[in-house]
């Protein structure tokens, strides 16, 4: 369909792996950088207003990254999918990465601590973001329309939310 022929293809490109590469990295690295932009701004909130816009402002970030990843839907199917994704397999590790980083930044700065002895830790809270955002991007790899995708992503921030604030209502204290 590109009209070219493959020795063209490989000369631009290197090989498949190159050509795979030229395709999926801008997207992801455009899916993080409006990730970690949507952190900073939210970080950038003094403790009360964090405690007030946390989850309307979390919603709106997260269907900006829904409308993100479906507007490059082509591009982050290849990048899920394990027989061409294997360059980029760490892709969902360093978003939740970034996640447990931003999270216990704002539960620093609204004065939670983690009790002496707690399993509640780094990589604990990394564990709980990876498995996040393994199903977070499941309607993808499923072929979900936008909207399916935007109410599966929705009930899974529910539950997700819910589970999280039981887990630290149980191993935290708040002065």
């Amino acid at each position: 369909r590109a009209e070219t022929s493959t020795n063209a293809i490989y000369v631009r490109f290197g090989d498949k792996d190159g050509l795979f590469t030229a395709i999926v990295e801008p997207c992801m690295k455009g899916f993080i950088r409006q990730f970690l932009d949507s952190q900073e701004r939210f970080h950038a909130y003094d403790a009360h207003t964090q405690i007030k816009e946390a989850e309307s402002y979390t919603d709106k970030s997260v269907h900006g990254l829904i409308d993100y990843v479906y507007d490059h839907y082509d591009e982050f199917r290849l990048l899920m999918d394990p027989s061409y994704g294997k360059r980029f397999e760490n892709f969902i590790h360093e978003v939740a990465e970034l996640e447990t980083e931003y999270t216990f930044k704002y539960l620093q700065s609204i004065g939670w601590t983690v009790k002496e002895n707690s399993p509640m830790d780094e990589t604990f809270l990394h564990l709980l973001m990876s498995g996040y955002f393994d199903a977070w991007f499941e309607p993808i790899r499923h072929e979900m329309d936008r909207e399916h995708a935007k109410q599966f992503i929705h009930l899974l921030q529910q539950y997700h939310k819910a589970g999280v604030l039981a887990t630290y209502l149980s191993e935290t204290s708040r002065p």
